[in-house]
């Protein structure tokens, strides 16, 4: 990875019924001045969003968190964020982040941690440092890493539900999650996967899917 290509970074941004934050969230980016390039994945088909600045993708179907994958394919940096659009992050902790990730590219890193105990996931409580999932709403990685496991990955789809557990687990290290401070501007999770009563029900059966993956690797 060329050391120009890892300090730009593409933010991938999943929106589906919040475009009203997308302003701010994108300014926000901008503002940590490492943040080159934003995609948007408008995920709700009945809306069309439009951007003079940014990429933005209007899709016709809802295809949920694995769009941003696919998105990933069309990014310039060889480092990504995945940001969702229910949150608004410090600039400084973007940058503290990044920084972090620059000692050891070989992780994902994020503001928001899950552990597994005894191959079950303990759900709804944030972890910190090192961690075994780092959700979605926040991530940040390189193409590299991805790409280590998008064979795995690709098999597993089209992903409904814990596409942050697959990528998380599939690598089959530690991640590290940093403890901030970040304005939730769905704080009720009104709209979203997580609001659907089987939300980690689902979680729980893709760790299954993925330890049951690697111990078959691991015996063949």
């Amino acid at each position: 990875m060329s050391n120009a290509k890892s300090q730009s970074v593409t933010a991938i941004i999943l929106s589906f019924k919040r475009p009203q934050n997308l302003e701010r969230i994108c300014t926000n980016l901008r503002k940590s001045g490492i943040v080159s390039e934003i995609i948007i994945w408008n995920n709700n088909p009945d809306l069309t969003i439009k951007s003079k600045r940014d990429v933005v993708i209007n899709s016709s179907k809802n295809f949920k968190p694995f769009t941003r994958y696919a998105a990933v394919m069309l990014a310039s940096n060889d480092t990504i964020i995945f940001q969702d659009d229910d949150l608004l992050c410090s600039p400084k902790d973007v940058v503290a982040l990044h920084s972090e990730f620059t000692r050891n590219e070989n992780r994902i890193y994020g503001f928001f941690g899950r552990n597994l105990e005894n191959s079950k996931l303990i759900p709804n409580v944030d972890f910190y440092g090192e961690v075994d999932i780092v959700l979605g709403r926040f991530t940040l990685f390189s193409k590299n890493l991805l790409s280590k496991v998008y064979g795995d990955y690709l098999k597993l789809g089209p992903i409904e539900r814990g596409d942050d557990i697959a990528f998380s687990l599939l690598t089959g290290q530690k991640h590290f999650c940093m403890k901030t401070t970040v304005l939730e501007l769905d704080p009720q999770h009104k709209v979203g996967l997580a609001s659907e009563p089987d939300h980690i029900k689902k979680r729980q059966e893709m760790i299954d899917r993925i330890l049951l993956l690697r111990a078959h690797k691991n015996t063949s």
